[in-house]
């Protein structure tokens, strides 16, 4: 459950975080098969990794990405996931800005079905 203010601030914040995700699942629509990083991702959008992975993680919750099952390396030379679209995200679903929407709109319903 979430504090009325947590939701305020999420919110007002929801423009700018909607335009990140966008440009993450367009990213990662232009990848090879075996995804990217979440550095990778930070390198091509040239955003911080606390947007990216913040961003990434409830793009994860949203079913719109998914581990690819394969590992990449980050500059420190760490082992990393790569981050991919998931089946949800490819099948038959072009407009990546209404995917996004809609599934948007899938977490508010789930959100409001446990708060009830």
């Amino acid at each position: 459950m979430y504090r009325d203010t947590s939701r305020d601030a999420w919110e007002s914040f929801m423009p700018f975080t909607a335009e990140l995700d966008r440009d993450i699942l367009r990213a990662l629509s232009r990848s090879s098969p075996f995804g990217l990083t979440c550095q990778d991702i930070e390198d091509r959008l040239g955003r911080t990794h606390q947007a990216v992975s913040g961003n990434l993680r409830h793009l994860v919750e949203r079913d719109l990405v998914a581990w690819s099952g394969d590992y990449g390396q980050t500059r420190s030379g760490r082992r990393a996931m790569r981050w991919t679209l998931s089946d949800y995200a490819t099948t038959g679903q072009g407009d990546l800005i209404a995917l996004a929407q809609a599934a948007a709109r899938r977490e508010n319903a789930r959100e409001q079905s446990k708060n009830h």
